[in-house]
């Protein structure tokens, strides 16, 4: 819940807050963000998915998207009506409305 007042306050989310979320390993989240990025078209979709990176526990750079509520939702959709169900879409459009 901690995550959903964080999106609340920043208007942002990470891919690896997405992946502790969903259940969802943050390679597949990447991937998702890739893909929508791409279905988006590369202008529209880095405009609710911005590249990023953090360091990981070996001191090493590590890529990440940090998405926008419209990123969110996007991949919210995508995902199945058992992550859709979760707090997050009811959380977000709370934030939205």
């Amino acid at each position: 819940m901690k995550e959903l007042q964080l999106l609340e306050t920043k208007g942002t989310m990470t891919s690896l807050e997405i992946s502790e979320i969903t259940g969802k390993e943050h390679k597949n989240i990447l991937a998702d963000v890739r893909d929508e990025i791409s279905k988006l078209g590369t202008e529209r979709g880095q405009l609710i998915f911005q590249p990023s990176y953090y360091i990981n526990e070996q001191n090493k750079k590590q890529p990440m998207f940090v998405a926008n509520i419209q990123g969110v939702l996007q991949l919210g959709a995508r995902y199945s009506a058992d992550v859709r169900s979760e707090p997050l879409t009811t959380e977000v459009a709370s934030v939205l409305a």
